[in-house]
Protein backbone atom coordinates (compact mmCIF):
# COMPACT_ATOMS: atom_id res chain seq x y z
CA UNK A 1 0.00 0.00 0.00
CA UNK A 2 1.47 3.32 -1.02
CA UNK A 3 0.39 6.45 0.78
CA UNK A 4 0.33 9.57 -1.35
CA UNK A 5 1.34 12.85 0.18
CA UNK A 6 1.24 14.85 -3.03
CA UNK A 7 -1.04 17.51 -1.54
CA UNK A 8 1.84 18.71 0.63
CA UNK A 9 4.31 21.20 -0.81
CA UNK A 10 7.18 19.85 1.28
CA UNK A 11 8.18 16.36 2.30
CA UNK A 12 6.66 15.13 5.52
CA UNK A 13 9.48 14.78 8.04
CA UNK A 14 9.25 11.59 10.08
CA UNK A 15 11.19 10.17 12.98
CA UNK A 16 11.14 6.38 13.37
CA UNK A 17 12.23 5.04 16.76
CA UNK A 18 12.75 1.34 17.32
CA UNK A 19 15.43 -0.80 18.92
CA UNK A 20 14.84 -3.57 16.37
CA UNK A 21 16.92 -3.15 13.19
CA UNK A 22 14.40 -5.07 11.06
CA UNK A 23 11.50 -2.88 12.16
CA UNK A 24 13.55 0.26 11.52
CA UNK A 25 14.41 -0.91 8.02
CA UNK A 26 10.86 -1.95 7.13
CA UNK A 27 9.28 1.26 8.42
CA UNK A 28 11.92 3.51 6.87
CA UNK A 29 11.65 1.75 3.51
CA UNK A 30 7.85 2.03 3.41
CA UNK A 31 7.91 5.69 4.36
CA UNK A 32 10.68 6.54 1.87
CA UNK A 33 8.76 4.77 -0.92
CA UNK A 34 5.88 7.13 -0.13
CA UNK A 35 8.21 10.14 -0.44
CA UNK A 36 8.53 10.88 3.28
CA UNK A 37 11.77 12.32 4.66
CA UNK A 38 12.87 9.71 7.22
CA UNK A 39 15.20 9.89 10.21
CA UNK A 40 15.75 6.67 12.15
CA UNK A 41 17.08 6.17 15.68
CA UNK A 42 17.29 3.19 18.02
CA UNK A 43 16.51 4.77 21.39
CA UNK A 44 14.34 7.33 23.12
CA UNK A 45 17.48 9.18 24.19
CA UNK A 46 18.57 9.50 20.55
CA UNK A 47 15.06 10.49 19.49
CA UNK A 48 14.98 13.32 22.02
CA UNK A 49 18.38 14.48 20.85
CA UNK A 50 17.22 14.54 17.22
CA UNK A 51 14.02 16.38 18.13
CA UNK A 52 15.89 18.97 20.17
CA UNK A 53 18.53 19.54 17.50
CA UNK A 54 15.88 19.88 14.79
CA UNK A 55 13.84 22.37 16.80
CA UNK A 56 11.06 19.78 17.17
CA UNK A 57 10.38 20.12 13.46
CA UNK A 58 9.17 16.62 12.67
CA UNK A 59 5.67 16.09 11.32
CA UNK A 60 5.30 12.46 12.33
CA UNK A 61 6.80 10.21 14.98
CA UNK A 62 6.71 6.42 14.56
CA UNK A 63 7.80 4.42 17.58
CA UNK A 64 7.82 0.85 18.78
CA UNK A 65 5.03 0.17 21.27
CA UNK A 66 7.07 -2.25 23.35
Amino acid sequence: MEVQNSEFSEKIRTLVVDDDDSCLLINATLLKQSKFEVTIVKSVKDALSVLRSSGLSKHLLRSSLL
